[in-house]
């Protein structure tokens, strides 16, 4: 039977995508709580899914999310600290260092503050995404030293490989992601959120009816503005009549294992980012050296 892992990501209050000072839709200052109607679809259909969730997300509604670790057909893994809050750093961090997530220190603080996130709920994560998939070289890196076995930062259109980044497994997403969706239903573009909808839903119905394997990103938030979590409960029913096997991204890793000299082949952006200049030197030396 072909298999299936069904992904998504759940932040914190983010703010307006869009600007600062515009005021965020109640859906979006709520966004934890789609977790539980997301988890309902999965419930009625059988299937697994893996939720990567924001440490402040966790630290903010640690009730919630204690009693949502308890559900045993879904996985929790871990989505950074901030998701590259505040703006105005992550920005000059990109424009100095070409990279959004910032220096090796900052990174491994981030890292180590979504740890303790969890670990007041009980939880030690194994798995990791990073916010848009901007992970990096150094990221992988530390992610490795800090305990985690398995990453999901690249997209991989129709082609479930797992490579090995150092002690890392790195799964790739398979199908078209929708956080497009979200991003439109925030700028008031109805039209391009539907027609991006229906876009993703037409790639996965065509990778089900060709019962390939897939890693599917479809986020709670984008379910629920596209249309109430109706086109995710479409999928869902496939998937079932269609006989795929649902695990958890832990699971497929079991499963499935991985190739381990095949990383070249993904568009990871591995190339090495200069994370560590225009540092100050005492900086400089915990970051390269007591890591």
């Amino acid at each position: 039977m072909p298999l299936v892992c069904i992904t998504g990501d759940v932040h914190h209050h983010l703010g307006h995508p869009c600007h600062p000072l515009i005021p965020a839709p109640t859906v979006q200052k709520n966004e934890y709580m789609l977790a539980n109607d997301y988890s309902n679809v999965l419930r009625r259909h059988d299937l697994k899914a893996t939720l990567f969730v924001t440490g402040k997300c966790i630290a903010l509604h640690k009730s919630f999310w204690t009693a949502f670790q308890s559900l045993d057909f879904i996985e929790l893994g871990a989505h950074t600290h901030t998701a590259f809050q505040p703006f105005i750093i992550h920005k000059f961090f990109q424009e100095t260092l070409n990279t959004r997530y910032g220096p090796s220190f900052y990174q491994y603080l981030d890292i180590k503050r979504t740890l303790n996130a969890f670990k007041s709920i009980g939880l030690k994560p194994k798995t990791w995404r990073t916010h848009a998939y901007e992970g990096t070289s150094v990221t992988y890196r530390l992610l490795e030293r800090c305990g985690f076995s398995i990453v999901s930062d690249a997209i991989n259109l129709g082609n479930l490989s797992i490579t090995q980044l150092g002690a890392l497994k790195h799964v790739p997403i398979t199908t078209l992601p929708d956080e497009k969706v979200a991003y439109f239903y925030f700028q008031g573009m109805t039209s391009k959120m539907t027609a991006e909808g229906q876009r993703v839903l037409n790639f996965i119905t065509d990778s089900i009816l060709n019962r390939k394997d897939m890693v599917i990103t479809l986020h709670p938030i984008g379910g629920k503005v596209l249309d109430n979590f109706r086109s995710f409960e479409k999928i869902s029913e496939m998937l079932s009549e269609h006989g795929y096997t649902s695990v958890t991204i832990t699971q497929l890793v079991n499963r499935l294992g991985c190739e381990p000299h095949a990383s070249n082949n993904l568009a990871l952006k591995e190339k090495e980012r200069a994370t560590d200049t225009h540092m100050p030197s005492f900086l400089q030396s915990r970051s390269k050296g007591n890591i």
